[in-house]
């Protein structure tokens, strides 16, 4: 049972982050960046709101990734 949960999570995370991979080549994102709202607000004709559910989206495809980009995101916040 366990293996099966794990395997699926695996697959999801790794089928979320071709995806996400694809989205961020086509509209030239440099990293993982559109996990961002506020790249996303800039980047998309969005509100605030649209620009938050688009990230709360995202981050749902891919959630290794978008872990890995939010540690990062705060161990490098304040810096250049």
């Amino acid at each position: 049972m366990i293996f099966k949960i794990i395997f699926c999570s695996i697959v999801w995370s790794f089928c979320g982050a071709l995806f996400l991979i694809i989205v961020g080549v086509l509209d030239e994102f440099d990293d993982f960046s559109f996990l961002n709202p506020i790249k996303i607000y800039k980047t998309y004709r969005v509100n605030y709101f649209g620009a938050a559910l688009i990230c709360i989206i995202y981050n749902l495809l891919c959630p290794i990734g978008s872990i890995g980009y939010w540690i990062y995101k705060i161990c490098t916040f304040g810096r250049e």
